[in-house]
C-alpha cells in the first residue's frame, strides 16, 4: 500500500497523513470498503504480494493508492485530482456509465498532463460501444486504455462490451480469483444436500424454503418455494433466519448476496430484514422479474446478537405461472479484519486491473518511459485473437511476457568461451558460466 504519510487533498493542501488513500464517499482519510469487495478484488489483481496465501498480483511491487468515491461525478473528480496531487502514475477505473461528462473528461485530461495512464472498463452490457458509448472508457483521450474481457478460451466474454474504435484490447475477466475482506459469515449452499437449508439458517412459517440445483444442473441455490420451483404456491408466508452473528466492534462490515426473482409484481415478495437487538427492520423488498447482486452496510448493527432473515410471501392467486425467487452466495465481510478471504469475480472490472498492473510492471522495468510509450507497448505486444477481430482496436489480448521481452535486452551467455544468444531477459548483458 502507498503510505499516505505526506498526502495532499485534491487541491494540493497537506492533510497531515492519510491511511493509504482517501474516502471521498464518507469524507475521511481511511478508505475502507463499506458495501463491496469490488475495489479490494481489483487491487489484489494489480499488486497482491508474492509468497502470499492466496494470489499474486500482476505487479507485486507496485503500490496501491486506495481512493473511494460515491458513484457521482463530483466525488469522482476529487478522487482523480487526489491521485494527481499525490503522484499516481496509473488509475484503474473499474466503473462506468453512459453519460458524457465534461468535468470527468477534463479531470482525466489533467491526469494525462501529468503523464498518467487511465485504464478503464469497457462495460458489461454485451453491447457495441460504437452504438452506445460507455464513459470514461470511450473518451477521446490518448492516455486512456479501454479494456474488454476475455475468458479462459481466449474468446470475448459473453457479458463484455466491445468496439472497433472505442475499445482497445482484451484482458482476462472471467473467473478471476482475487482478494476480498475477511468473511465472518459465508454460505453458498454447495456443501448442502438438497432440499436441506444447511446449518446456518433455521426456517419458520410455512417452511417452504429449500435448496435445489437449478443453474447448469449443478450450482445450488436456496429457493423460497423449492418444491414448486417454476410454479410456486399461493398464500405462503415462510422465513429463513440466520444464526446469531457477533458484529460487536465491527462497524466496517457489510452483507452481500445474489438473488433472482420471476414473481407477480406488487403482489408476491422476497424480503430482507435485519435484527436491531429488540425488533426486526425491513431493509429491502424484491418483486417482479429481476436479478442483482446486493450489498448492505452494517455500521448500525454493531451488536453481539445480530441476525438477518429472508421472507417469502405470496398472495391468494397468480394470473399466470411464475418461476419464484432464489438467493445465493450470501456472505458477510469484515473489511478491517487481519484475516483474509478470496473470491472469484467476473467482469470488465476484473479485466481492467490486469492492464493497470501491466502498465505498472512496464513502468517498474523502464521508469523513464512516457505514458505513450507504455500504452504502445501494451497495445502492440499482445496476442492477436480471431475472437477479438472486429471487436477491438488491436484485436489483441494482453501478454505480459511479450511486453517485458520487448523492453529488455537479449541476454548473452558465455559458456566455455563461446557466446550463446538467449531470449532470457533479466536486464543483464552478459553472464559467464
Amino acid at each position: 500500500m502507498w503510505s499516505g504519510l505526506n498526502c495532499k487533498d485534491e487541491n494540493g493542501n497537506p492533510l497531515g497523513g492519510c491511511n493509504y488513500g482517501y474516502d471521498y464517499e464518507d469524507n475521511d482519510k481511511t478508505p475502507l470498503p463499506t458495501t463491496s469487495s469490488h475495489g479490494t478484488h481489483t487491487a489484489g489483481t494489480i499488486a497482491a504480494i508474492k509468497n502470499n496465501k492466496g494470489i499474486i498480483g500482476v505487479a507485486p511491487q507496485a503500490k496501491i493508492m486506495a481512493i473511494k468515491f460515491g458513484f457521482n461525478t463530483a466525488s469522482e473528480i476529487k478522487a482523480i485530482d487526489f491521485a494527481i496531487q499525490n503522484g499516481a502514475k496509473v488509475i484503474n477505473a473499474s466503473f462506468g456509465g453512459t453519460t458524457f461528462s465534461q468535468t470527468e473528461f477534463d479531470a482525466i485530461k489533467r491526469f494525462k498532463n501529468t503523464g498518467g495512464i487511465f485504464v478503464a472498463a469497457a462495460g458489461n452490457d454485451s453491447t457495441n460501444n460504437e452504438n452506445i458509448h460507455r464513459y470514461p472508457s470511450d473518451y477521446n483521450l490518448d492516455n486512456i486504455i479501454s479494456v474488454a474481457a476475455t475468458n479462459q478460451s481466449d474468446n470475448l466474454a459473453t457479458f463484455s462490451n466491445y468496439g472497433t474504435t472505442s475499445v482497445d484490447l482484451g484482458a482476462p475477466g472471467t473467473n478471476i480469483y482475487s482478494t476480498e475482506g475477511y468473511r465472518i459469515f459465508d454460505e453458498n449452499f454447495e456443501n448442502v444436500t438438497p432440499p436441506s437449508i444447511g446449518t446456518k439458517f433455521t426456517q419458520s412459517g410455512n417452511n417452504t424454503w429449500g435448496t435445489k440445483s437449478i443453474i447448469n444442473g449443478s450450482n445450488k441455490v436456496i429457493i423460497g418455494d423449492h418444491a414448486n420451483w417454476g410454479n410456486y404456491q399461493n398464500n405462503i408466508f415462510s422465513t429463513i433466519e440466520s444464526s446469531v452473528i457477533n458484529l460487536s466492534g465491527k462497524p466496517d462490515s457489510y452483507l452481500n448476496f445474489e438473488y433472482q426473482c420471476n414473481i407477480e409484481e406488487g403482489y408476491d415478495f422476497l424480503g430482507l430484514l435485519f435484527y436491531n437487538g429488540t425488533s426486526w427492520n425491513i431493509i429491502d423488498v424484491f418483486s417482479g422479474n429481476n436479478s442483482d447482486a446486493k450489498e448492505y452496510n452494517l455500521a448500525n448493527y454493531t451488536m453481539n446478537n445480530f441476525q438477518f432473515k429472508f421472507i417469502w410471501i405470496t398472495d391468494e392467486s397468480n394470473p399466470v405461472s411464475y418461476t419464484g425467487c432464489y438467493v445465493d452466495n450470501i456472505k458477510m465481510i469484515d473489511s478491517v479484519s487481519s484475516g483474509e478471504s478470496y473470491q472469484y469475480m467476473n467482469g470488465t472490472s476484473m479485466a481492467t486491473p490486469h492492464v493497470a498492473g501491466l502498465a505498472a510492471l512496464i513502468w517498474g522495468t523502464k521508469p523513464n518511459l512516457t505514458y505513450t510509450n507504455v500504452k504502445n507497448v501494451i497495445l502492440n505486444t499482445g496476442d492477436t485473437l480471431s475472437s477479438l477481430n472486429g471487436k477491438t482496436v488491436t484485436s489483441k489480448r494482453i501478454n505480459a511476457f511479450n511486453a517485458l521481452t520487448a523492453l529488455t535486452p537479449t541476454l548473452t551467455l558465455v559458456k566455455n568461451n563461446t557466446f550463446v544468444n538467449s531470449n532470457i531477459s533479466r536486464g543483464a548483458t552478459q553472464v559467464k558460466i
